[in-house]
This record gives C-alpha cells, structure tokens and sequence, in this order.
C-alpha cells in the first residue's frame, strides 16, 4: 500500500476487500486508512470467505474509475508504475488489457515462479521498454504473468463477469488475460514496473515447472473450445 501512496501518478481510489480474515487485517487496514485521508478508500469485509478468486472479481466490481489496476498483497509497485501504463491505455484505443515484467523479490525460503515471467509472444519486434500487441495463439493460452502485473479498462468488466462464469478453476487474472486476447487487445511492455515478494508459503508456489505444464495440457482443450465460441 505504501509504494501505491508513492506513485508519480496518485491512485484515485483504493479497493480493500478482506475475505473475511480471523486476524489483524482489519486494524491494520482501519490504521493505514486513517493515516491517509487524501485517498478515496473502498474497504469492504466479507460476511463468509469467498475464496480469492470471488474475492477479487468483487473488488473489480466495485472499481469506479476507468482504468483498474489489480494488486496482490505482496508485491511492490516501482513509482513510476501507474504513470508508465495508465500513458499506454489513455493512449491508444485499442490497448484493453496491459500486462508489465516485473522483478522478483525472493524472501527466506522462497522460490521464483519462471512460468509468470515467459518470453511473450507479439505480433512484430520491438525495443526495450516498448509495448506491443500480445498474439493470439496457443502459446499465449496461459497468462505469463502475475496478475498485480495487469491494468485493464473498465469496459471490459462485463466481459471478465460473461467469461468467469462457472470457471471455478481459472484465476481471476486468467479470465482477464483472455478477455484482452478476445477483444484483440491485449497488450504487453516489457519493462519491470514492481517486485514480486515470493514466500515459501506462497499460493502460486510450484514444486517444478513440470505441475503447470500438466495443467496447461489438461486445461488447454477447454480453452481451445472456449475461445472457438
């Protein structure tokens, strides 16, 4: 929250949505408001635990700007990270959903996540720190990147809500990620713009790159069959 407080580009408002914790996130959350008035705040508590997944489409939801960033709760925004996408996506029409690289920061006995950082395929060359339309194709079916990477409009809401739907096994940002490629707008800069804090307890951890290729395998004819409809 505090490298978001940072930015060179002051965030509008700030969505909280606690999946109904039975720790100290609520004071804390409460505490850090408090300190920060200037901030539009959006702090909501869930009754019952809804899941990461359900967590996250409901903070989406409840976004009122144009253009959304989505954030994890252990990542680090560099300061220059709303400014550098929200230029692209003002920018340029065409430009739904915008995905950046990002650095790792490895803690005790944490492991980096190689398959969040893919080469990307796109559809022409293209130099540093330049952006480019992601290509549809296969090996673009599954998200390159982590999803507090993404930025997207917020026209393309009612397409994540058409597309989540009965998907309880893709994540939220999976669903994001298509939506751009479906709207053949999709795009991504290949310039870090955070640090991915990785714990050994994280929810994206991985014994080896063999169990995520499995997964791609077995989830790929459905993708396949979802994006020929």
């Amino acid at each position: 929250l505090t490298s978001i407080l940072n930015q060179t580009h002051s965030a509008s408002e700030i969505i909280i949505c606690d999946d109904h914790s039975e720790d100290s996130t609520t004071e804390i959350i409460n505490k850090f408001t408090n300190k920060h008035p200037e901030i539009r705040w959006i702090v909501e508590r869930n009754d019952i635990s809804l899941g990461f997944r359900e967590n996250f489409y409901k903070a989406i939801n409840l976004a009122t700007c144009n253009i959304i960033f989505l954030c994890d709760q252990d990542d680090v925004w560099y300061q220059n990270k709303i400014s550098d996408m929200i230029s692209i996506l003002t920018g340029d029409q065409h430009v739904k959903v915008l995905v950046s690289d990002f650095d790792f920061l490895i803690c005790e006995n944490g492991q980096p996540d190689y398959n969040a950082s893919k080469r990307i395929s796109v559809n022409e060359p293209r130099n540093n720190n330049s952006n480019a339309k992601v290509k549809y194709s296969i090996q673009n079916f599954l998200n390159k990147r982590p999803g507090w990477t993404f930025a997207f409009k917020k026209e393309i809401i009612p397409l994540i809500n058409e597309l989540r739907i009965g998907k309880k096994e893709i994540y939220h940002d999976e669903i994001v990620w298509y939506a751009g490629l479906f709207l053949d707008g999709l795009y991504h800069i290949n310039k870090p713009l955070g640090q991915w804090r990785r714990f050994n307890s994280s929810v994206t951890k991985i014994d080896g790159s063999e169990s995520k290729r499995s997964r791609f395998l077995r989830l790929l004819p459905v993708r396949l069959k979802r994006a020929d409809e």
